[in-house]
């Protein structure tokens, strides 16, 4: 969605709200598409003493896999964004809130989907006490035990296994 800041600028406190929908479809995410529907923006640019401020309310729901298991996780990705907008920038140190922006308007689509990646997981599990797959033969642990002896063995002391053997 493309905002005028000219729409804005007319006086102080001068607000324009938006509600819209966009596609991330496209969009590849540690090797995954995960946003099959469209990514919701509400909220408002304000006008505060020639500063603009943009406030937004961002939900998106999110189709992966669990990192343990594999298993496919949907949930919803909810992200509130407070940044201020400027066409001029003072000194050289931007804080991180800060956008700026050339001419008189800018694309919010950006901004959001720069914010939405920026604040992703990087890794979700199907819930919390997901135990994995089993190392050796690939069984979901969270199903059962499988039965394998998952002891790893330091090669180095290997040797001293036959001593207790005997």
């Amino acid at each position: 969605m493309l905002l005028n800041l000219r729409d804005v600028l007319a006086s102080e406190g001068m607000c324009l709200p938006f509600d819209y929908a966009f596609s991330l479809a496209e969009e590849e995410l540690y090797g995954e598409h995960p946003f099959q529907e469209p990514v919701k923006v509400q909220g408002k640019l304000e006008n505060k003493a020639d500063v603009f401020y943009l406030s937004a309310a961002v939900s998106v729901p999110v189709s992966t896999r669990c990192a343990r298991c594999g298993k496919p996780v949907e949930y919803v990705k909810k992200l509130d964004l407070a940044l201020v907008i400027t066409q001029t920038v003072s000194g050289d140190d931007i804080a991180e809130d800060v956008y700026v922006v050339e001419g008189d308007s800018f694309e919010l689509d950006d901004i959001v989907r720069e914010e939405l990646l920026l604040h992703m997981e990087l890794s979700v599990l199907c819930k919390e006490d997901c135990k994995g797959l089993c190392p050796k033969c690939g069984h979901d642990l969270n199903e059962g035990d499988c039965g394998c002896d998952r002891r790893e063995i330091d090669p180095r002391l290997q040797k001293l296994t036959q001593l207790f053997q005997e």
